[in-house]
C-alpha cells in the first residue's frame, strides 16, 4: 500500500461522513483502490460518529478500518493511534472536518510513486466556514508550488506549516519509534514529523489545490489554546529534535513566531495586560531555547508597533485606510 490516510475523530459526525464518501468518490473514479487505505480512529464521540462510520464500513468498496475508542485518548494519542495502525509507505493527516481536493489526492499520488525521494508533502490551505462557504483567509494560496532538498533549510522553512496537521504526507518508516524514543509529547506531533522528514528527504511544497480548512468554533474543539497559544507544546518538538543544533533550534523558534502573526492578533484581542501575559509566558516557557528568550521581545514588539501604527492610521483615514492601502501594494509591486 502507498498511501494511508489517517482521520483521528471525535464529535463530527457529519463532518466526518461527508469526508468519507468524498474520498471514497476520489479512490473509485480514479482507480486508486490499491493504492489507498484509509483509517479512522473514533476517540469516544458520544454522537453518531460510531454508527454513521460503521454504515460506511459495510459498503466495502475501499480499504477502510474504523477503530472505536472505549475511552477518550486525547487529541496526540489518537493521532499516534491511526499512525500506528499503518502499514503502508506514506502517511497523510487528516482533519475529520477538513477536506482535500481530488487533484491534489490523484497528482500526489502520481508524485510519489514517481519519486521516492520524496519525504513530505505539504499543501496550501483555504479556511472555510462550518457551512463550507469561502472566508478571505488561508495560507499559502499564492505561493507556487516547489520541491525543497533535505536538510535543515527545507526543515526551516516549511516544519512551522505543520502546524496545520490536513493534507499533510510524509514517509512512515521510523517516525513513530523516533518520537516515543526521544519523549515528545504535545497535541502538535506532527510538526515533528514534518521537521523530522524534511531533514531527512525532500520535500515537495504542493500548492496547485488547496486544502479546505473549516475553521471550527473553539467551543466544538476538545482543546484550548492556553495562554500562550500552544507555544510550549509547538517548541517540544523542536526542543526533542535530533542531529540539529541549539541555535537552529531557536532559529526553528523564532521562525514560527514570525511568520504566524495570528497569534498576536489573538492576544492582542483580549486585552494589552493578556498580551504582556501570553508574552512573559513564551519567553518564560519550559521548552523556549535560551536564544529564543533574547530574540523573541523584539519579534513581539515589531508586531505591537505594527498593530499601533496600523490602528492610528485607520483612526485618521477612516475609510479611506483600505483604499490607500492597496495603492500602496500596487505601488511597491
Amino acid at each position: 500500500m502507498l498511501l494511508s490516510i489517517l482521520i483521528p475523530t471525535y464529535n463530527r459526525d457529519e463532518f466526518l461522513e461527508k469526508n468519507l464518501y468524498m474520498l471514497e468518490e476520489f479512490i473509485i473514479d480514479n482507480d486508486l483502490v490499491n493504492d489507498i487505505k484509509i483509517i479512522v480512529s473514533n476517540n469516544c464521540s458520544n454522537d453518531n460518529t460510531k454508527s454513521i462510520s460503521n454504515l460506511f464500513l459495510k459498503r466495502n468498496k475501499i480499504n477502510i478500518d474504523i477503530y472505536h475508542q472505549e475511552d477518550n485518548l486525547g487529541l496526540e494519542k489518537n493521532v499516534l493511534f491511526v499512525l500506528d495502525k499503518a502499514e503502508s509507505e506514506y502517511v497523510m493527516t487528516l482533519g475529520d472536518d477538513d477536506y482535500i481536493n481530488e487533484n491534489y489526492l490523484v497528482e500526489t499520488v502520481c508524485k510519489l510513486k514517481a519519486n521516492r525521494k520524496i519525504y513530505c508533502v505539504i499543501p496550501s490551505t483555504q479556511t472555510i466556514t462550518t457551512d463550507g462557504d469561502i472566508l478571505n483567509s488561508g495560507r499559502d494560496l499564492n505561493v507556487n508550488s516547489k520541491i525543497y532538498n533535505k536538510g535543515f533549510n527545507n526543515c526551516l522553512k516549511n516544519s512551522w506549516r505543520g502546524h496545520q496537521i490536513s493534507g499533510l504526507i510524509f514517509k512512515r518508516n521510523m517516525i513513530l519509534s523516533t518520537y516515543n524514543k526521544n519523549k515528545v509529547n504535545n497535541i502538535y506531533p506532527q510538526i515533528y514529523f514534518v521537521a523530522y522528514n524534511c531533514l531527512k528527504g525532500k520535500t515537495w511544497h504542493f500548492t496547485d489545490y488547496p486544502v479546505k480548512v473549516t475553521e471550527a468554533l473553539q467551543e466544538d474543539k476538545d482543546w484550548g489554546y492556553n495562554e500562550d497559544g500552544l507555544i510550549s507544546e509547538i517548541f517540544d518538538n523542536y526542543k526533542k529534535l535530533v542531529n540539529i543544533t541549539s541555535f537552529q533550534r531557536s532559529k526553528l523558534e523564532l521562525k514560527m513566531l514570525d511568520v504566524q502573526t495570528f497569534r498576536y492578533q489573538m492576544y492582542l484581542s483580549k486585552g494589552l495586560s493578556h498580551y504582556l501575559k501570553a508574552l512573559k509566558n513564551i519567553e518564560f516557557g519550559n521548552n523556549t531555547s535560551l536564544l529564543t528568550r533574547l530574540g523573541f521581545p523584539f519579534l513581539a514588539f515589531k508586531y505591537l508597533s505594527k498593530s499601533a501604527l496600523i490602528k492610528f492610521l485607520r483612526l485618521i483615514l477612516g475609510n479611506k485606510y483600505e483604499k490607500t492601502k492597496n495603492k500602496f501594494k500596487s505601488f511597491i509591486n
